[in-house]
């Protein structure tokens, strides 16, 4: 190698020294820092993305109620896929929860908010009274949850509990199964009703009701359920129009 050459490699590593010392060096970036838009309140529609587990148990005493419940935090986004469940009301304050005295003496935990949850979900799926004529029920495979909002929502003073609707598991203890089209108006459109309807392989009513897919065959096909209460009725004032109550349904019975 010749003395120019040696001399062009000098050079030529200074150079690169030069350009790696100066990229190590800091560099001022003008402008403020800002943080990323905490997202709002969910809106009704808006899909839950993580599966629902089983519903806690609580061991209740005279002094559990007093306090909002600490719901799951579920991650809620506008979709048009599939989903773990859909929001069907969003309720701005929680309320506490109250202990009852049950009709048979025990205690139970009464969830307010769970309570408000119930009429919101039924008009959800398009039940348009409630009840139906009195004292029906339309009978649903159905679940109701609710969501709390994460902890840097709550940082930024958000409280509101997002009532959650959902199809029920097949095992009351497995977590809810995802679905594709929306439940949303469900009694009129018909969607998911293989898995919104409740039906029966066998007649026996005396030995109980074991409900199971109505995607499959059966004997019958569970509509709707009532109670009278201390008020006992014929069959014929007990018949219920449920199409002309709001309350159609698109399965095979």
């Amino acid at each position: 190698m010749t003395h120019r050459q040696r001399g062009l490699v000098v050079i030529g590593v200074a150079v690169f020294l030069v350009a790696v010392v100066a990229g190590l060096r800091p560099h001022l970036v003008t402008g403020s820092a800002q943080a990323v838009p905490v997202p709002g309140p969910p809106v009704v529609g808006d899909c839950v993305l993580d599966p629902l587990g089983p519903p806690e148990e609580f061991d209740v005493t005279a002094a559990s109620g007093g306090t909002v419940p600490v719901y799951p935090a579920q991650q809620i986004r506008p979709c048009t896929g599939t989903r773990y469940g859909e929001i069907a009301a969003v309720i701005p304050a929680p309320k506490p929860t109250v202990v009852k005295l049950g009709e048979t003496g025990g205690r139970y935990l009464d969830d307010p908010n769970q309570d408000s949850c119930f009429p919101a979900v039924m008009q959800y799926v398009g039940m348009t009274t409630q009840p139906i004529l009195r004292f029906w029920q339309t009978f649903l495979q159905i679940t109701i949850a609710l969501s709390r909002p994460f902890p840097r929502q709550q940082a930024a003073g958000q409280r509101w509990a997002a009532c959650i609707v959902t199809l029920s598991p097949s095992d009351p203890l497995s977590p809810t199964p995802r679905y594709g089209s929306s439940i949303r108006n469900a009694l009129h459109t018909g969607r998911q009703r293989d898995q919104l309807g409740n039906c029966t392989a066998a007649l026996g009513w005396n030995s109980g009701i074991t409900s199971s897919s109505c995607s499959r065959p059966h004997a019958l096909e569970i509509l709707a359920f009532g109670d009278s209460g201390a008020h006992p009725v014929t069959r014929v004032q007990g018949r219920a129009d449920l199409p002309a109550a709001g309350s159609s349904t698109h399965g095979d019975a």
